[in-house]
């Protein structure tokens, strides 16, 4: 359970209004007894009586002597007494103590003086002195009990109580006050058990309903207490006191009707401070500030030494942003003695919110103080609660020891208490003793087994020390416990990630993010995850809220700039990374995301310069050392490229992709062995990777084994969304190999990606070299396919050479020969369709390809070549029919290029619905076919859905970096959202792809045009 210390600051008003009517109930009927102007007659005589009668044991002069002087101070004392001036009374009774301490009268009427100076431990002493003569005085025991409950003592004062009410069972006013010694212990049920007899007794005594009122509002029974409240004030309406506890129910329930009966207890009391505070704190919810200040002013006026004045007109000038005067209210409250330690804690936590740590030490030394001298049971709880707040105080004085001095103090005075020991924990973890935060984390469970809060903090610290599996077992108990931990999410999030399990990760940092949806760290998490998952716009949105909400600034601007990166938005990808650097200019992962981002727009220079910073700043930054050797690599400078490739593969955790790069850079400088030694250890590292497969592959073939090569090329264009330069490569194997049949098939997949496509060779940014082309790679074959002229492929692969470079009519002689020798050669038809296709004989090419579908309707690929065909030829109706009969054909085995094939036709004629339906059914069988994507963002376009379409444009331009259409589709849309400076970026790459002395023109056009409208933008904005 949290301390009682939590509930009563939580309280505010209620809690201290309430406390302070408990004081002046006992201090108004001290003062009754004090301020009569006159003893009663029988007191009179009574004393009269007592001068003249000797005590027992006065048997000397001495004795006689000493009670003459004590009479005769005693009579100076009641004289100043009756006058008023108690300062001279009580030097005078303490006098007459002085002479005969046995002297009652004197004993007795110095403690009623000491009483209303404020003197209680005094007036404890006093009234205790005559029981040493006589235990049988139910009245000098009644005084004495009041005047332990003012001292702070009332386990000594129910023991006192409890002594009379045995004697006289009927004495109201002895049940009346064990009632309120009872309530300050905190037990409740004996205080109300008290205030219920009381009343029973004697069913008008207005002030113990005040007391069982003020019962049912610590139990948080309002409407019991009011209407106890109700009924005193019907026995009289003009009692203040029962005016004043049920203003300050009514104000704890927010019930507006606190305002009349605050005015109603001035009205009755106008010296009343608190009743001032609270109407003042009743015009502030109001408005009406004016009111409130006149209200507070008068309340420190009427008490200068009070706390609650002055901690309420300071709390609200916080409220209202009057720091000064605020700060001066609250240093002014330091001087004064708290009511209780909740009062202390509130008012040290208004200090630490303005930064006034020092003085809010001080006061928690204060709220420490009156904790320990609380002899209620909870007392140790809150002086660990206490504790705690004095150490978050330390701690951000940067006294980390003397905030763990505090929080060891408050568990050794509150062991019980969980709350003690997760703070402990807490502080351990930032002081980096993890062993020990582990050990108070521990702790706690053991006193609650599913203290949610443990478990995340012992999760936390298992992950840490690569103890996952134990971590995730510790937040699935966590969130079992309690199911709205949103921490726990966000944390479980964190280590399905790292596990590489972004689904799981995704849904648990969306939970926390739901739970907790301000929490500025959970939308960067979630944010970061969307990245991963390509969710691009999804990505930025959360890292925006992020970054509203207070977030890390150069984090989260870091991973919007990636984000915005991969949507080609280079402009403000730049621009966050600028920003995100002045927040941490010495960043080594920002300055490396900077270069990176550069390296994709091929601004080689630029990113070598931020990434030799990176390096700097962090001497194992792998990701730099990765995207610097690719930015030497596009300035051709392969040798540095390699070293630095080197050194990323040695830094990375999972160094497949570094690795990959370092056979790829070791084939273009001609180092086939080493290539082939490097790519071995990526797939070593990731048995999966296309990539290398595909790398090795082009190793093995560079290097003359045609045999691995192909094997390798197969693999890895399986694996890996192919690249036509692969497949062309995985022709050249087999054509090797003397498999012309495989490819031929490798070919038809090659152009059925890029029919543009000439080198098999893949580069890192430079131009491919001539030693790869596909033409010049088969004809130094030429020897080995004419040794094979009875097979019908042979010619296929000779007419697929032709073809590539542009000879159509000596590749139709070719694909004729082959069908020739077979005629129901289905490739043969499909081969030759195309190159008739070329040459614009587009009849004599659908005849062709309708051929192929009539021999082979299973085969994908001839229904593709009719389709295509008929798209050219904008035979949309035709097309579609074709398209259907090849899904049709395809149901049992679905071939994710019919269903773009398809999606394409119903694009053309403006079925974009349909359309998008059949690209995303495609992208079901192969989410990673780049057409697919492509065609999903020209229907996203044409419905004006531009930032859908960019981040379909974008996936394309990831899985085919070089293809130049997808950069000139993601150009068009930037132009349509007003976004010319990322337009411009993507023509230059397209450009940069595509060096068609024609395209060159257009493109170049089309960068004037874009570049004049940036002029445009910038003039305006000026």
């Amino acid at each position: 359970m949290r301390p009682r210390i939590l509930a009563r600051a939580a309280a505010g008003l209620t809690a201290c209004l309430l406390l302070g009517t408990a004081a002046d109930a006992a201090r108004s009927s001290r003062v009754r007894r004090v301020k009569a102007a006159e003893p009663p007659p029988e007191e009179e005589e009574a004393r009269d009586e007592a001068r003249a009668r000797p005590e027992k044991g006065e048997k000397t002069k001495k004795g006689r002597r000493g009670r003459e002087a004590a009479v005769e101070s005693f009579d100076a004392g009641l004289a100043a007494y009756r006058r008023g001036d108690l300062a001279a009374a009580a030097e005078a009774l303490g006098e007459a103590v002085d002479a005969d301490d046995s002297y009652m009268p004197a004993l007795s009427l110095r403690a009623q003086v000491r009483g209303a100076l404020g003197d209680a431990e005094g007036m404890r002493r006093d009234y205790s002195r005559p029981l040493k003569n006589s235990r049988s005085e139910p009245a000098f025991r009644r005084a004495r009990a009041e005047a332990e409950v003012l001292a702070g003592l009332p386990a000594q004062a129910v023991k006192d109580y409890d002594w009379v009410v045995e004697k006289d069972p009927d004495d109201v006013e002895a049940m009346l006050g064990r009632g309120r010694a009872r309530r300050m212990l905190g037990d409740t049920a004996g205080a109300r058990a008290d205030f219920v007899a009381a009343l029973k007794d004697k069913p008008d005594h207005l002030v113990a309903r005040v007391h069982l009122a003020r019962i049912y509002a610590d139990s948080d029974r309002a409407p019991q207490a009011v209407k106890e409240l109700t009924r005193a004030l019907n026995g009289n309406k003009d009692f203040g006191m029962a005016y004043e506890v049920l203003a300050a129910v009514l104000a704890g329930q927010g019930d507006d009707r606190a305002f009349a009966a605050w005015s109603r207890a001035i009205q009755l009391a106008p010296e009343n401070p608190r009743a001032r505070v609270g109407r003042a704190l009743m015009y502030l919810k109001k408005g009406n500030k004016t009111l409130a200040e006149k209200d507070f002013l008068e309340a420190v006026r009427l008490a200068p030494t009070d706390f609650s004045p002055l901690y309420h007109r300071g709390e609200s000038r916080c409220r209202l942003g009057d720091k000064d005067g605020c700060a001066e209210d609250l240093n002014a409250c330091l001087k004064l003695a708290v009511p209780d330690s909740a009062a202390a804690v509130a008012m040290g936590d208004r200090l630490a919110e303005l930064k006034l740590l020092k003085e809010a030490v001080a006061m928690y030394d204060k709220s420490v103080s009156a904790a320990l001298a609380d002899p209620a049971a909870s007392a140790k709880a809150d002086a660990a609660f206490a504790l705690r707040r004095r150490a978050d105080a330390k701690e951000e004085l940067s006294d980390a020891r003397g905030a763990l001095s505090d929080l060891s103090a408050a568990v050794s005075a509150a062991p019980e208490e969980t709350d003690a020991w997760l703070a402990r924990a807490a502080l351990y973890v930032r002081v980096n003793e993890p062993r020990k935060a582990l050990a108070d984390f521990d702790k706690a469970l053991a006193l609650k087994a599913d203290l949610a809060p443990a478990l995340l903090g012992r999760a936390e610290l298992l992950a840490a020390g690569g103890k996952d599996e134990e971590a995730r077992k510790d937040l699935d108990a966590a969130l079992a416990a309690d199911p709205r931990l949103a921490a726990a999410y966000d944390r479980r999030g964190r280590l399905a990630s790292a596990a590489g399990k972004l689904d799981e990760a995704l849904k648990d940092y969306m939970k926390a993010v739901e739970l907790d949806p301000g929490q500025a760290d959970f939308l960067l998490d979630l944010g970061v995850a969307r990245l991963r998952k390509r969710e691009y716009w999804k990505a930025i949105a959360a890292l925006d809220r992020s970054l509203a909400q207070g977030g890390p600034a150069a984090e989260a601007r870091g991973a919007r700039a990636e984000a915005r990166a991969a949507l080609g938005m280079t402009k403000q990808a730049l621009d966050d990374l600028d920003e995100a650097l002045k927040a941490d200019p010495k960043s080594s992962e920002l300055h490396a995301l900077l270069g990176h981002v550069q390296v994709r727009m091929r601004l080689y220079p630029e990113a070598l310069r931020a990434l030799d910073r990176a390096i700097a700043l962090d001497r194992k930054n792998a990701r730099a050392y990765r995207s610097r050797g690719q930015a030497h690599a596009g300035l051709g400078e392969l040798s540095a490229a390699v070293d630095d490739f080197n050194r990323a593969a040695g830094l990375a955790e999972r160094p497949a992709p570094e690795l990959t790069d370092l056979c790829h850079a070791e084939r273009l400088r001609g180092r086939d062995a080493r290539a082939v030694d490097a790519c071995s250890k990526a797939l070593q590292a990731d048995p999966d990777s296309g990539w290398a497969y595909v790398q090795r592959g082009l190793a093995y073939l560079a290097g003359g084994d045609a045999s691995r090569a192909a094997r390798d090329l197969d693999d890895g264009t399986r694996l890996e969304p192919p690249r036509a330069s692969a497949l062309l490569a995985r022709s050249i194997a087999h054509a090797a190999l003397r498999q012309y049949k495989e490819s031929d098939r490798a070919y038809r997949e090659a152009m059925a990606i890029d029919f543009l496509a000439k080198s098999a060779d893949i580069t890192m940014g430079e131009d491919p070299g001539p030693a790869w082309d596909f033409r010049a790679r088969i004809d130094a074959l030429a020897s080995s396919i004419d040794k094979d002229a009875d097979d019908p492929y042979s010619y296929l692969v000779r007419g697929n050479a032709l073809h590539n470079a542009g000879l159509y009519d000596q590749a139709i002689l070719e694909y004729t020969r082959a069908l020739e020798t077979d005629g129901r050669m289905t490739a043969a038809y499909l081969a030759r369709g195309a190159a008739l296709s070329a040459q614009d004989s587009l009849d004599a090419a659908e005849q062709d390809f309708r051929r192929a579908v009539s021999l082979s309707p299973k085969d994908p690929l001839t229904h593709l070549g009719l389709v295509t065909l008929l798209t050219a030829r904008r035979k949309y109706a035709d097309g579609l029919k074709a398209a259907i009969a090849a899904l049709k054909a395809q149901e049992d085995s679905p071939y994710a290029e019919s269903f773009v094939k398809a999606g394409n036709l119903r694009y053309f004629v403006r079925e974009l619905d349909r359309a998008q339906e059949n690209f995303q059914y495609a992208l079901k069988f192969a989410p990673d076919h780049a057409s697919a994507h492509n065609g999903l963002g020209l229907c996203h376009f044409a419905k004006k859905r531009y930032e859908k379409a960019l981040e379909s444009f974008s996936r394309a331009v990831d899985l085919m970096p070089d293809h130049e259409r997808y950069y000139r589709n993601r150009a068009s849309t930037f132009v349509n959202m007003g976004q010319f400076e990322n337009a411009v970026s993507d023509y230059k790459l397209a450009l940069a792809i595509n060096k068609d002395p024609m395209m060159v023109e257009e493109y170049q056009r089309l960068i004037d045009a874009a570049q004049a409208r940036v002029g445009q933008q910038a003039s305006a904005g000026r």
